[in-house]
């Protein structure tokens, strides 16, 4: 399935202000001690990070080095621990610590309005990882099947009441553009059909 959603994704938002990353995936994934999931991966070759519409950002994983990958799980391991303690067993309390702990989560992306976007690494096989949302705006997190292509293209075509993520300037047939971080600025108008 995950193939024939890139495609689709390939289809809705072109990767014409995409970068490929040129990230060396054996030596990422060495310093994590896992591998990461396809889709990401291509996700990556196509369109690199960035944001689709200004709104909802992608991210590239830390690393090569370890001491890169330390950094950013402590740095999510210390975001965790505050929502944690100001929660209070609410259901904004973070259901899972972040990785390395098994099962632990690895972010991957963010909206502007606060949602986060995380894979569960519960089995060896990232392709398996379910996804895992911080909804800021409801203060609830939310589980939902692997596949980060999935959630995105539902993010992105549904009715902006339904979507798994919050995506500011955002309406059903209002064209999508990615832009990578690499060339936003250098784009006179980047975001050309954004909402008023």
């Amino acid at each position: 399935m995950q193939g024939g959603a890139f495609d689709e994704l390939l289809r809705l938002v072109s990767p014409e202000f995409g970068r490929d990353e040129l990230i060396d995936w054996p030596s990422v994934e060495a310093a994590w001690g896992v591998g990461f999931p396809r889709d990401y991966k291509r996700f990556l070759r196509h369109y690199g990070v960035g944001s689709f519409n200004d709104s909802l950002h992608v991210f590239a994983p830390a690393g090569p080095d370890r001491a890169a990958v330390a950094a950013a799980t402590e740095g999510l391991a210390g975001g965790l621990a505050w929502l944690r303690e100001h929660s209070r067993g609410g259901s904004g309390t973070p259901p899972y610590p972040a990785y390395p702990a098994r099962p632990g989560l690895i972010r991957w992306g963010t909206s502007i309005a606060g949602d986060d976007a995380f894979w569960l690494v519960d089995v060896a096989d990232p392709d398996a990882w379910p996804i895992v949302i911080w909804d800021r705006g409801m203060t609830e997190w939310i589980t939902r099947p692997p596949g980060m292509t999935e959630l995105l293209l539902q993010v992105l075509t549904a009715p902006v009441d339904d979507q798994a993520m919050s995506m500011i300037g955002s309406a059903p047939g209002r064209p999508v553009r990615f832009v990578n971080e690499q060339i936003v600025n250098t784009l006179q108008d980047p975001w050309p059909d954004l909402l008023d």
